[in-house]
C-alpha cells in the first residue's frame, strides 16, 4: 500500500508540474499575442495617420494633405465614426469620409469593420 501510495504522489506531482508548465507556456503565449497585436496596432495607425496627410511611405512628401477646411480632418471623423443606426447610413457616412483619404483596401475593410456594431461585427467576421 505504501508503494501504491507513493506512485500515486509521484503521479500528482508530475502532473502537477505539467500543470505548471503549461500556465507557464500559456502565459509567455498570450504575452507574445498581446505585444504583437499592440505593435500591430501601432503600425497601422501610423500608416493610417501617414496615409491621410497624403505622405509617403517616409513621410517624405506633403504636397496633398487631403483636408479642406480647417479643422477638417477625415483621418479624425473616420477614427471616430461608429454605426449608429442603420448599416446603410453608416455605409453612407463611411463612404464619404474614406473618399477624402488615400488608405489600402485592407485599411478601409479594417475600419469599415471596426466601426460596425459589436453584433454585426461577430456576424461579419464569421464569414
Amino acid at each position: 500500500m505504501a508503494k501504491s501510495t507513493r506512485s500515486a504522489q509521484a503521479a500528482k506531482e508530475m502532473e502537477d508540474r505539467i500543470s505548471q508548465r503549461m500556465d507557464n507556456r500559456f502565459l509567455e503565449l498570450a504575452n507574445t499575442l498581446k505585444e504583437t497585436l499592440t505593435l500591430s496596432m501601432k503600425d497601422t495607425m501610423q500608416e493610417l495617420l501617414t496615409q491621410s496627410r497624403g505622405e509617403g511611405p517616409h513621410g517624405l512628401s506633403n504636397d496633398n494633405m487631403g483636408f479642406g477646411a480647417i479643422g477638417d480632418d477625415p483621418m479624425i471623423e473616420l477614427l471616430r465614426l461608429r454605426q449608429k443606426t442603420s448599416v446603410d447610413a453608416y455605409h453612407e457616412e463611411f463612404n464619404y469620409i474614406i473618399t477624402r483619404l488615400k488608405l489600402s483596401d485592407d485599411h478601409i475593410l479594417r475600419c469599415f469593420l471596426g466601426g460596425l456594431k459589436k453584433e454585426i461585427q461577430m456576424m461579419v467576421r464569421m464569414f
